[in-house]
């Protein structure tokens, strides 16, 4: 793994209107709030929350798909081009995303064989006959009979759509996949499946992957690097190994001890967060501080800040020292 980064983002904001109601004033709510992130060629970094944290928007302004209020965001050393620029259309054979909805994300008047060769037409990757053979190569890598090509979506299963999907998405051979819940629709034998093809498709093409995910398990099974995020913002980060070993934010420690167990009952675990969350537009203070167990006064008025520890994480926490951090 290079140690430079291949995609670099840095305090992305994201805010989106929020109706008043009838004699309310429209208000902006921030899904994305600051956000950095960092992503070396051929790393995994898993991005964990619950619904609602900005998982999903901070993935699709990583590739430009939705424009920021502020912030920036680099490829390869570059500025990421202006959205829907022949240049940002040009990189979109690099960077590339699979949407959450496998079914919804496929023509249903398409065939799999046009639907896999469109993105090669679209990039001017070869001819007929070439985009054919790398059609019937793309089948191969996902573990798909070439025999679908001719199918309609709505002729084969959801995890088979699923692999239609990644095919697609590793057509142009990208140098970076976000993948936004690619594992949340399929049954638990295909989900197993689609992470193992997942994590070999990535050994064998070399291509960084940001997995987007609030099952755990998937995350910890794939992820070289993860951030925490709620209410839009990172609140700890670390690589997969300490974040799951030694979760420091109480936030994390919270969606850890979550994580089901071999033989556990879902439904006798306890939960760990009680409460409602704070708003995400609150002016001040920490947005965990209603379901924290370690909230103090000072949290009712300090916004936590991501800071580095010695350890070599990072946390928005203003309980969380560097001691705390040595004794997880």
């Amino acid at each position: 793994m290079s140690g430079r980064a291949l995609l670099e983002a840095t305090d992305l904001v994201k805010r989106y209107r929020a109706n008043g109601g009838l004699f309310g004033a429209a208000r902006g709510a921030r899904a994305v709030d600051g956000v950095s992130l960092a992503v070396r060629r051929g790393e995994t970094v898993g991005l964990v929350g619950e619904s609602g944290s900005g998982k999903s928007t901070t993935g699709r302004l990583l590739l430009g798909l939705e424009k920021t209020d502020s912030g920036s965001v680099s490829f390869d050393g570059a500025p990421l081009p202006a959205i829907d620029s022949a240049a940002w259309r040009r990189q979109r054979a690099r960077m590339q995303m699979v949407f959450q909805d496998p079914p919804g994300s496929l023509d249903p008047r398409m065939t799999i064989r046009e639907q896999l060769e469109e993105p090669l037409v679209i990039h001017g990757m070869g001819n007929k006959s070439v985009r054919r053979e790398r059609v019937d190569a793309l089948l191969d890598a996902v573990g798909l009979g070439r025999e679908l090509a001719a199918r309609y979506p709505r002729q084969i299963s959801g995890g088979q759509c699923q692999r239609v999907v990644l095919a697609r998405a590793i057509a142009t051979s990208p140098d970076l996949l976000v993948c936004d819940e690619p594992l949340s629709a399929l049954d638990v034998s295909t989900q197993a499946q689609i992470a193992s093809l997942l994590k070999d498709l990535q050994a064998r093409i070399g291509m960084a992957l940001v997995f987007i995910s609030h099952d755990l398990r998937a995350v910890r099974q794939l992820s070289d690097h993860v951030a925490v995020m709620y209410l839009g913002r990172i609140i700890e980060e670390g690589n997969s190994q300490d974040i799951f070993d030694r979760p420091l934010h109480p936030y994390t420690k919270a969606l850890v001890a979550a994580i089901p167990k071999f033989g556990d009952d879902d439904h006798a675990r306890p939960s760990l967060l009680e409460g409602a969350p704070a708003s995400p537009n609150e002016a001040t203070g920490c947005g965990f501080r209603s379901n924290c167990p370690l909230a103090a006064a000072s949290c009712a008025v300090t916004a936590p800040v991501l800071r580095s520890l010695r350890a070599g994480r990072k946390v928005a926490c203003g309980v969380v020292s560097d001691e705390t951090s040595e004794a997880a």
